[in-house]
């Protein structure tokens, strides 16, 4: 029995110790929460102070961030101006060169035009001296033609002065044609018949000469007639002097030709005229051959 109470009083030893021990255990565990919360709240306010600390340092991050966002827009706003100025500035130069261009090409096509215009003026300038020159070469060909055509004039005339010297010469060389006694006898009674009647026409005094003429008798005629035949010896002799100082020139081939052919010709065409006659003649001259030309200038 007393063991029994011994093992209960041990039991119950044991169980108050197991509760002390739980007690303990709890107190322990309180502890532990205690601390544990106490760290917990530690923790939360650590946790708390880093997260207002990581706010701060997130919003100074952010405001960083936004500076750097501030300055890099600003940055690439500077940069955009720069850009645009430099573009502006290239736009500019451009529009400069463009200008610079237009007005390099305006002065090419100036000077183009006005190359063109000496060209052209030179070109015109050569053609009215071209012009001068055949209208003075045009004037003097005229003038050398005018001298010549003159030259040949005053040839000419001098050529038919002397013709009609040399014409004028050999009529008065030429024998005077021997009166008949008719002239003698007109020639002796003209002078009394105009002494008589001066108003008397020439065709009057003809009349009369001619009448008294047919009155005359023989023996008076004779007289006349000795007269008119001493003067035609005298005209025989003048005339041989002068064939034998100026003989006739001999007739060409086409003259012989025409002699030849042209009694044929008018009894042939009968109806045609004279000058028509001589074309037809002149045409057989040329149709001709040579062979029968060369008979008529033999004879020549």
């Amino acid at each position: 029995m007393a063991r029994f109470f011994a093992a209960r009083s041990t039991a119950l030893e044991k169980k108050e110790k197991s509760k002390a021990k739980d007690k303990s255990k709890d107190k322990s565990k309180d502890k532990d929460k205690g601390k544990v919360k106490a760290k917990a709240k530690m923790t939360n306010s650590k946790a708390k102070e880093t997260n207002s600390k990581a706010k701060v340092t997130k919003a100074k991050d952010k405001s960083k961030v936004k500076a750097k966002d501030n300055e890099k827009e600003k940055k690439e706003k500077v940069k955009e101006k720069e850009k645009e100025k430099e573009k502006e500035k290239k736009e500019k130069e451009k529009e400069k060169k463009a200008r610079q261009k237009q007005k390099d090409e305006e002065k090419k096509e100036k000077d183009k035009e006005k190359t063109i215009a000496l060209r052209e003026k030179e070109k015109e300038k050569k053609e009215n001296e071209k012009v001068v020159a055949r209208e003075k070469k045009e004037k003097e060909r005229e003038k050398n033609q005018k001298n010549k055509e003159k030259e040949k004039l005053l040839a000419q005339k001098e050529k038919e002065r002397e013709k009609l010297l040399l014409e004028r010469k050999r009529k008065a060389e030429m024998p005077k044609k021997a009166l008949s006694s008719y002239i003698y006898y007109s020639n002796a009674l003209r002078p009394d018949i105009l002494r008589e009647n001066p108003k008397l026409k020439i065709t009057e005094i003809s009349k009369i000469i001619g009448e008294k003429w047919k009155q005359i008798t023989p023996e008076e005629k004779q007289k006349y007639d000795q007269m008119a035949t001493q003067d035609k010896q005298r005209s025989l002799r003048e005339r041989e002097v002068y064939v034998a100082k100026h003989p006739k020139k001999p007739a060409s081939g086409y003259a012989l030709f025409v002699k030849n052919n042209i009694p044929a010709l008018r009894e042939q065409h009968k109806g045609l005229k004279q000058s028509e006659i001589f074309k037809l003649l002149s045409t057989k001259w040329k149709e001709l051959p040579n062979r029968d030309k060369t008979t008529y200038l033999k004879s020549v």
